[in-house]
């Protein structure tokens, strides 16, 4: 169950009263299987090898492959004939790859139909729906989810502080056959200098705005909201925003199960940051 402070921030950050806030607790039953959906969608996008030989196919004939090879569900949300700006069915797709991932055969055909609109996709439900950037941006695409900011600002720190070894001076005491005397351990430097960015700081909304969709959030005149309160982060943004923040973790990942070690590399299919 979502706790009364997890309500009430979400409700705040989506501008609803609390009985309608929607529940973004991990543990919650719902929230868990549609988390199972969508790391088995990006298990096969990431795992399925496909080899494709096309010479100008229609972008509507390549999808429609890649469709039966997945045995995956796909959302075409192709425009009309004056919709410029919309993925168009008949953009011609020349590509050949062998024994290629499926998502990077999707993405390069949704590549060549970037023609004046940059196309994505995102996992819905259990489908797979590929469009243009505003079509997938719509609000009616956007879910709700909640961060841990700890799970988002692990830093790698640099430890160049270590105490120096001299080791003429330990040689020499050893040639002597003496020991003590000369210091040979030299006393240890300054601590590394850490980022200000940590669970609980209003830098890391800022970060993801500024690298990730930064044309989406709502300060930028997208539709989008982000906010952050008591080291959690509340995002309500479509999915193809929410797997370059969290990926597509297993549930076991919140379990605390010993196979989250062994799903970790399939956590994520399009990494922060990254343009499709």
């Amino acid at each position: 169950m979502s706790t009364p402070l997890t309500v009430a921030f979400v409700s705040a950050v989506l501008g609803c009263p609390p009985e309608h806030a929607p529940t973004t607790n991990p543990q919650h039953p719902r929230s868990t299987q549609l988390a199972g959906q969508r790391h088995e969608i990006a298990r096969k996008l990431q795992q399925t090898r496909l080899s494709v030989a096309w010479d100008e196919a229609t972008a509507r004939d390549a999808l429609a492959q890649l469709e039966r090879s997945i045995g995956i569900p796909f959302l075409e949300r192709y425009g009309d004939t004056d919709d410029w700006d919309e993925l168009d069915p008949d953009t011609p797709i020349t590509l050949t790859l062998h024994n290629a991932p499926a998502l990077t055969v999707m993405e390069q055909i949704l590549a060549q139909c970037s023609v004046y609109e940059r196309c994505t996709w995102q996992i819905r439900g259990r489908a797979i729906e590929v469009g243009s950037w505003s079509r997938l941006s719509v609000p009616a695409t956007h879910e709700v989810r909640l961060y841990d900011t700890a799970d988002l600002t692990f830093e790698v720190v640099d430890f160049a502080n270590a105490p120096g070894i001299d080791v003429q001076a330990a040689l020499a005491q050893t040639a002597v056959g003496r020991g003590g005397g000369d210091q040979i351990i030299s006393e240890p430097g300054e601590g590394p200098e850490r980022s200000e960015i940590g669970p609980g700081s209003q830098n890391l909304v800022e970060a993801i705005m500024a690298l990730i969709e930064p044309e989406i959030w709502s300060v930028h005149g997208g539709p989008a909201r982000i906010a952050e309160r008591g080291g959690f982060l509340v995002v309500r943004a479509p999915d193809f925003v929410h797997r370059q923040i969290g990926g597509y973790p297993a549930p076991a990942l919140w379990r605390g199960s010993g196979q989250a070690a062994r799903t970790s590399g399939l956590a994520r299919a399009g990494e922060p940051g990254r343009r499709p």
